[in-house]
Parts: C-alpha cells; sequence; structure tokens
C-alpha cells in the first residue's frame, strides 16, 4: 500500500490531520460487530522515522460507529526527540471531539523495514468492553471499559489496516496472513491456520 503525495500538501507533512489522505483497507459490516479478534504481519516503510520527525503520527488500525460516536485507533507516534512509540486510544465525535481513553506504550519497539505481526480484539459493551493489542507477541494495550459511544451507534467501518499519517510523503507498507476471528484464536500447532507468535490473553 503506497501513497505518493496527499490531497492537499504535495509531499509535505500534514498538519492538522483534516489535510491528510489515506489509503486503508476496509471492512463494512452490516450489522454491528459484537466481538472481533483480527491479527495481520506488517512490514513498515524502513526510514518512518525520519519521515514521521517529531511529533508526529502513523495509523496502522481502526474502527469507527456510524456517526463516530466511538472510534478506537491503533497508531504509531513520535516523541519532541522523534522516538516512535505505539499508542491505542478510544475516542469520540459526538457530542464534539472528546477522548475517552489513551494507552501510550514506549516498552515494545515499533519494527521498521522488517515484518512484524499486529493482533488487534476488542468486545462491544456499554459497562464491561474490552480493547486489547499487541505486537510480535507482546500486549501493548489493555483495557476494560465501555466501548460504546453515548448514543450507543454500531460499527460500520472497520479499517483493517490503515495507511493514514502526518508524516511527509510518500508513505508505504506491507500487508500479509490476515486472519479474522469471532474471538481470540483456538489454533494450535499443526493447523492451517496456527500463526504464532499469540500475546497473551
Amino acid at each position: 500500500s503506497t501513497i505518493m503525495q496527499s490531497g492537499c500538501c504535495g509531499t509535505g507533512s500534514q498538519t492538522p490531520a483534516d489535510g491528510s489522505t489515506q489509503n486503508p483497507y476496509m471492512i463494512f459490516p452490516a450489522s454491528d460487530v459484537p466481538e472481533m479478534y483480527i491479527s495481520q504481519w506488517i512490514k513498515l516503510q524502513p526510514d518512518l522515522k525520519t519521515k514521521m520527525g517529531a511529533n508526529n503520527w502513523r495509523e496502522v488500525f481502526e474502527w469507527k460507529s456510524t456517526d463516530t460516536d466511538f472510534r478506537m485507533q491503533v497508531a504509531i507516534k513520535s516523541d519532541g526527540s522523534g522516538n516512535l512509540f505505539w499508542m491505542t486510544n478510544a475516542d469520540s465525535y459526538v457530542p464534539s471531539y472528546h477522548e475517552f481513553w489513551r494507552i501510550n506504550n514506549t516498552s515494545v519497539p515499533v519494527p521498521q523495514g522488517q515484518w512484524f505481526k499486529l493482533e488487534v480484539y476488542w468486545k462491544r459493551s456499554s459497562s464491561n468492553g474490552r480493547i486489547w493489542a499487541a505486537v510480535n507477541g507482546t500486549v501493548i494495550a489493555d483495557r476494560v471499559a465501555s466501548t460504546m459511544g453515548p448514543n450507543g451507534s454500531r460499527i460500520d467501518r472497520i479499517m483493517m489496516n490503515q495507511l493514514y499519517s502526518g508524516s511527509a510523503y510518500p508513505i508505504y507498507q506491507w500487508v500479509d496472513d490476515v486472519q479474522v476471528w469471532s474471538t481470540f484464536p483456538s489454533g494450535v500447532s499443526g493447523q492451517a491456520w496456527y500463526d504464532p507468535p499469540y500475546a497473551s490473553h
């Protein structure tokens, strides 16, 4: 997946995010998705850190409700020194933008120019929902809380693999071996769909 330049600013950085061009691989569910697990192997461009610079972002996964009263995302962020880290959060645009929560993980490396496995799981609930994400078999976020927005709107867009950034262009990545399960996988060694590593859940 490649984007050579944005629709607003050529190859320059996108600030704010509203000007950014994106190229998601999307699933459009016909009804709400009460529980789901998605895994995939991703290889990010080797010059990602240079392209992002300081205080920037790049999304790799997200889903939204019909009116975006709830969105969850897994993204790569850069701090003021240009160091990369993982961010998982939930937010809403109803009635105006606000963030429910955010987990920054600076201990799990962000691989560049090499394949890594991303796992994402969610369970929808107004009280004890869950959002969980892992990279190369290590959990980067695990939050038990409401996963419903103020309107209780259903999920209608799953950006299973997202190419979307505030960085300079071009941006690109590779994706392979996608699996979609209704809950955490039950595959064991010897089965065709067994695809380690699996993070503890």
